[in-house]
């Protein structure tokens, strides 16, 4: 395995309240976090989606707002989608944790007065990678201890690829990135920031586009949960017989490397790591929701 992992990220949404003009729903941080077995582990993401997009969405890998609406609303075309990628990574061997972090900026609305509604959304998105690292670097060293290759060969190597944005967005990444180093002990190459109109990165924008396009999939499946959610009262989304909402199916595919990857040392030994990559804010909140996300303590610290 290579010491070096690659951790790539995107954003969507903004940090305006809900109810402002042209306002997102949510604001959504969506990554992937790559295990390197070989050198081409990359290559191989990139292929898988490429690939899995063609089959099933009739189109080369693209970003979620560039995908047509005869994409975007059609749940079968997204769960082929999101089936074949896994098939495919699986095939090639690679090893890939996706993980999201979701601000509900509605639950924020609905919790707090109208004061406090914009700095709550802007300090939770500003919070989104601190506590998104926190779970990535915890499970990347625990591989590392495991496989003999920390504290033995030095620091656990991250590569940071993100998607460009605002200077003081910019600004604030590397600072985390700097914090995390000095008091994790781990080494984090980055935060590279890359446009997704560059073309002299084609694999870099390549693999920021999966992350988007993922993201966008999740935020489209979280906004028709919280339709159903005003209404519905069953225990569990997955397994009501009187559910109509074909997204539930996308969703428990996404899940499958998102909240219920189980990591091993070698295949047919114990269990090192049980991946659980999706994090909600308001964290208080999260318990209401457990039906659609699946339970994880994680989230109970988290305030």
């Amino acid at each position: 395995m290579d010491k070096l992992m690659i951790f790539i990220s995107d954003e969507s949404g903004d940090t305006g309240v809900p109810h402002s003009i042209n306002a997102s729903k949510l604001y959504t941080i969506s990554y992937a976090l790559v295990i390197n077995k070989n050198p081409d582990s990359l290559k191989h993401l990139i292929s898988s989606a490429s690939s899995a997009s063609k089959e099933a969405l009739g189109t080369g890998l693209s970003e979620w707002k560039k995908l047509g609406k005869d994409n975007k609303n059609n749940p079968q075309k997204l769960h082929k989608f999101i089936q074949n990628f896994y098939t495919k990574m699986n095939e090639n061997g690679e090893l890939v944790l996706f993980g999201f972090y979701i601000v509900d900026k509605q639950e924020i609305e609905q919790n707090d007065g109208d004061s406090n509604n914009k700095k709550r959304i802007k300090d939770a998105a500003d919070q989104g990678y601190y506590f998104i690292l926190k779970r990535v670097l915890a499970c990347m060293k625990k591989i590392h201890y495991e496989k003999g290759l920390y504290p033995s060969n030095g620091e656990p190597a991250l590569k940071w690829i993100i998607d460009n944005n605002s200077k003081e967005f910019i600004s604030r990444q590397k600072k985390i990135a700097q914090d995390f180093e000095k008091n994790m002990n781990v080494k984090i190459e980055g935060p590279e920031f890359i446009s997704k109109k560059e073309k002299h990165s084609h694999y870099k924008v390549n693999a920021i586009k999966i992350v988007d396009l993922l993201g966008g999939i999740a935020s489209k499946i979280f906004e028709s949960y919280a339709i159903c959610n005003t209404y519905c009262n069953s225990l569990d989304c997955f397994r009501e017989a009187n559910c109509d909402n074909k997204m539930f199916k996308v969703w428990e595919e996404i899940l499958k490397c998102a909240m219920n990857q189980q990591i091993y040392l070698e295949e047919k030994d114990n269990i090192i790591w049980r991946w659980k990559g999706i994090q909600y804010y308001p964290a208080l909140s999260r318990s209401k929701h457990d039906r659609f996300f699946t339970e994880d303590g994680f989230f109970s610290t988290l305030s």
